[in-house]
């Protein structure tokens, strides 16, 4: 019931939102929309930005498979809405934008990273090295890596191939560690179209 009822406020104001985002008042659409969902008791993160198109509207299960569940059922009502676009993963983006993202939260550029990647069980491991220098909380690691992994290969991408982060610290040459971004994230995208061509 919550779903169908903020989609019925969403389709009511939809170009109203619209039309902030096109006047550049993304922060105001932004607590808009965020009231609309706590008034209907859906507590999901989401990000808004506009596309080439139109505004998008991008909700994030934040890696969390119960989480996406949710998100899914969610736009399974979504109305047709030509003035937005819905999405229920944090998208891929150009590295450059991803790296952006994680500079303006973490203040560290994920392009002067070293990077390993391996299977891990039926998944993936991602290795992100970071100088020893950084001192970062563990939580703040994690949130760092995964802030990479969603926006520099897309939400979905990550969770449907079980690739992980990790942080290591360390300001040692490893064998293990040597990819750069750019090559990090060739490998996952190739992971990620292998996926998809085998489902075919």
């Amino acid at each position: 019931m919550e779903n169908a009822e903020f989609w019925s406020d969403f389709r009511a104001r939809s170009d109203e939102l619209a039309g902030l985002m096109d006047a550049d008042s993304v922060n105001e659409a932004f607590e808009a929309i965020d009231n609309m969902l706590s008034t209907h008791n859906l507590p999901f993160c989401f990000d808004i930005t506009m596309g080439e198109e139109c505004p998008l509207l991008i909700f994030s299960p934040e890696g969390d498979r119960r989480e996406a569940m949710k998100i899914d059922e969610l736009l399974r009502n979504a109305p047709h809405c030509g003035s937005w676009r819905f999405f229920g993963r944090r998208q891929k983006k150009h590295l450059d934008d991803a790296a952006a993202i994680v500079q303006e939260l973490y203040y560290r550029d994920p392009r002067l990273m070293t990077y390993g990647l391996r299977k891990s069980g039926s998944g993936w491991l991602l290795t992100m090295q970071v100088p020893s220098a950084s001192d970062m909380a563990s939580e703040v690691a994690q949130g760092m890596v995964n802030t990479f992994l969603w926006h520099a290969v897309g939400e979905g991408a990550v969770m449907d191939n079980g690739i992980i982060g990790r942080v290591v610290l360390s300001d040692t040459a490893s064998s293990e560690n040597t990819l750069n971004a750019e090559g990090a994230v060739a490998r996952m995208d190739e992971i990620e179209r292998q996926r998809i061509a085998g489902g075919a």
